[in-house]
């Protein structure tokens, strides 16, 4: 009885400091993009502290639900020079809950903290995350984009939005898996592709138009979230907390290098070359998951990123058919938990995003009894 209560407070609590600080984000961006016209790269990194100190303050609640957080295979800031000027970086996720962004801001894609550029659907511009990626620029992807119409996009938009940004996040899926599901297998049976259970078919067509050569990527950090007992969990995860007690969350992820079309070298054990489409589903993704795998610019086409999925759909039946055998055949150095409790950071930047989200909200209050006032 007394621990139903405390866990309903804290959930309640929850709730309000997410709230508060997100407002608080939307109004210090809008605050600070006089800067974006002056210096960009000043303004990249005052956003970035927002947008990291909200991952922070999120997975700082969930440890109060006792979750946990593990990532798997190679740490791709250990293998790629993430600092390069001439590095750009593609990370591709599936799409589970509303959880997954903050997933990987906070570790799951490696050690050195990523602050990506986001695509996302213009549909979603006027919630919370897409009000915010508007403020940072991010990259709108319209579903009226006909093939090569992203290129021209990118090309005028990156000159403004792409300085001192060299990792760019997509989910290709488009949705929430338990949003597509039904379309999704549609889309399948329309196809001649088997029906997936864990995933859904990605959108191929935004993919391959953001790997263009033209757009300048060199690699591709591929990450596939796992969520513990999936299955019992919403997709929006903060009205729900309490579905998050005692459970963990894994990351997997793999490194693909983008290599001219006439640079194909031969597959080896160190250093594997994904000439043929096939071979992709049979990449022994766990026990040589500290390899780099290396895809020709000319195969990275619809057919590869759906070839790609097949591989993550089998890995997910994998953890949740065995998920000690599974988690057991990552090397040592491949087996990383992740740090989801951020107290310093937690109790200074509330210090900050509380009062400015109170006070925005008291003056929207104001605002509206004036108004009523008036009219009355």
């Amino acid at each position: 009885m007394i621990f139903n209560l405390l866990q309903k407070v804290i959930h309640f609590v929850t709730l309000i400091n997410i709230s508060l600080v997100v407002i608080a984000i939307i109004l210090l961006n809008c605050i600070i993009l006089p800067i974006k016209l002056i210096s960009f790269k000043v303004y990249n990194k005052i956003e970035g502290v927002f947008l990291v100190s909200l991952a922070k303050i999120i997975s700082t609640w969930g440890t109060l639900y006792d979750l946990k957080g593990f990532r798997l295979g190679v740490d791709p800031t250990e293998i790629i020079d993430v600092k390069s000027p001439s590095t750009k970086i593609l990370v591709i996720c599936n799409h589970q809950t509303v959880f997954d962004s903050t997933a990987l801001y906070i570790g799951f894609l490696g050690k050195s903290c990523y602050k990506p550029a986001s695509f996302w659907h213009k549909w979603h511009r006027f919630y919370a995350n897409g009000i915010i990626q508007r403020l940072r620029s991010d990259f709108a992807i319209d579903s009226s984009f006909k093939k090569g119409d992203f290129v021209d996009y990118w090309a005028k938009h990156s000159k403004k939005s792409d300085r001192d940004r060299n990792v760019f996040l997509l989910f290709p899926e488009g949705a929430f898996k338990n949003d597509y599901a039904e379309k999704s297998n549609k889309y399948a049976k329309k196809n001649g592709l088997p029906q997936l259970t864990r995933t859904i078919w990605p959108r191929t067509r935004a993919f391959v138009d953001v790997v263009d050569k033209r757009n300048g990527f060199t690699h591709i950090v591929d990450c596939t979230l796992i969520y513990e007992d999936i299955d019992e969990i919403d997709k929006f995860l903060f009205l729900y907390p309490e579905q998050l007690t005692k459970k963990s969350i894994y990351g997997v992820s793999r490194v693909f290098e983008i290599i001219n079309d006439d640079k194909i070298d031969p597959i080896n054990q160190d250093d594997q070359t994904v000439d043929d489409l096939n071979k992709i589903q049979s990449l022994e993704t766990v026990e040589q998951s500290d390899c780099i795998y290396k895809v020709p610019q000319c195969k990275l086409n619809e057919f590869w990123l759906q070839q790609l999925w097949l591989s993550k759909e089998s890995m997910l039946n994998s953890f949740y058919q065995d998920k000690d055998k599974f988690i057991n055949k990552f090397k040592p150095h491949c087996y990383d938990r992740i740090n989801l409790f951020f107290l310093t950071n937690f109790i200074l930047v509330n210090i900050i995003y509380i009062p400015v989200g109170s006070t925005f909200i008291y003056l929207i209050y104001l605002s509206i009894s004036k108004i009523f006032k008036i009219l009355t």
